[in-house]
């Protein structure tokens, strides 16, 4: 199936965010996309067929999730993560960072502190603070090339008075890190032990690479997760965040009448009637594809390593234990300089890679490189980057 990994899909002037803003910054007609965290492969033929299947058949009127996409996002859970959830768990909402908002709105107030744990995924202090509330700050600790998280530090943040939610990003994104049961099991203690209500955002959760183990932060012993939601997606897994459906999983049937609650005090209700349809056939019918591309993404890495190591580059590539980001160290190059960097990469180089200060001010030296593109294009981002 490397073939059909290995094709180059042209999606200039299509309306795509990733490669119509690199084309907007006047890098010339050969820059390369490699930010914004979607994929550049084709569509899993399955996921095609049923929406093709959807047009010839249905009618499309107010349309809710039917119980075989249930059924679907059930399964998938239980199949790929060993976790097991009921029906009446899931919220589905148009994406994460909607069900980010909402979170804020239904369990906060303007003012009050959430945790985050930098460099992370910039929607994260985005809707903190769209919504007048507190950003909390637990940086990651680098050290020896890799990142852990600082529980001292994260205990001391979780005690203050006005803090009353964490966000954690697990797989975390941009650093790649799969965080282990022991490390989670801390967090739990603390957010536990103060009364936070943690959203754990697991949308990269498929993207785990041998030995690592994702863990789902809900399958912790039962009195450290009452007072947690996991938010999911099959939009990372097959690049159908354009669907708009993620599929929010909070057992605690309160925090899940409150959560409702707050989603449609902010005016959502019924998602796109592609969005269920999509997501059934990629759980039912797409493990087999997903595992490839896992396998094809992975050698990506492999690749662009030794690709680094054979041609001395002055770039280190943090370890990727999950996501299909790599977190690319370039404070031994001749531009440390994020701003400086970012002028070279994308005015001499034509390389879009998303800058390190997008995640706050600990990505300074770093850029992300979105790896999950064709061989060929990995190739000619180390080409480029040799020059």
């Amino acid at each position: 199936m490397n073939s059909f990994f290995d094709t180059a899909i042209d999606r200039r002037k299509q309306g795509s965010c990733k490669w119509d803003a690199a084309f907007a910054s006047g890098s010339g007609d050969d820059i390369l996309a490699l930010s914004t965290a979607d994929t550049d492969f084709q569509t899993a033929p399955p996921i095609k067929k049923a929406l093709f299947d959807a047009v010839e058949n249905r009618v499309f009127g107010y349309t809710s999730p039917a119980e075989s996409f249930y059924d679907a996002v059930v399964s998938w859970m239980h199949r790929r993560h060993n976790w097991n959830i009921q029906k009446e768990h899931i919220v589905c909402t148009p994406g994460i960072v909607s069900a980010m908002f909402y979170f804020l709105h239904s369990f906060t107030n303007e003012g009050d502190g959430v945790i985050i744990q930098p460099p992370v995924y910039a929607p994260f202090s985005f809707t903190i603070k769209k919504t007048g509330r507190q950003t909390v700050e637990n940086p990651l600790l680098y050290k020896n090339g890799t990142y852990r998280m600082d529980f001292a530090d994260l205990e001391r943040k979780a005690s203050l008075p006005n803090v009353k939610m964490m966000f954690l990003c697990s797989p975390h994104n941009p650093v790649g890190r799969c965080w282990t049961y022991e490390e989670l099991e801390q967090v739990a203690h603390i957010c536990t032990k103060y009364n936070i209500l943690l959203v754990s955002d697991e949308i990269h959760f498929d993207f785990v690479f041998p030995p690592h183990r994702h863990t789902v932060f809900a399958v912790l012993p039962e009195k450290l997760t009452q007072n947690i939601a996991v938010c999911t997606s099959p939009s990372k897994s097959f690049n159908t965040a354009g669907l708009q459906l993620s599929n929010i999983i909070i057992p605690n049937r309160e925090l899940r009448r409150k959560f409702i609650n707050g989603q449609h005090r902010c005016g959502s209700h019924l998602l796109n009637a592609f969005s269920h349809i999509a997501c059934a056939a990629a759980y039912n019918h797409c493990a087999d594809w997903f595992d490839e591309q896992l396998r094809y993404i992975q050698d990506n890495d492999t690749f662009i390593r030794q690709y680094i190591t054979q041609n001395n580059l002055p770039v280190s590539v943090c370890p990727l234990e999950a996501t299909y980001l790599q977190w690319l160290d370039f404070s031994a190059s001749q531009y440390p300089s994020a701003p400086e960097r970012k002028r070279f990469l994308r005015q001499k180089l034509h390389i879009h890679f998303e800058n390190g200060l997008v995640f706050g001010s600990e990505g300074e030296h770093f850029e992300r490189f979105n790896i999950a593109c064709p061989r060929s294009t990995a190739g000619d981002v180390m080409r480029r980057l040799s020059t």
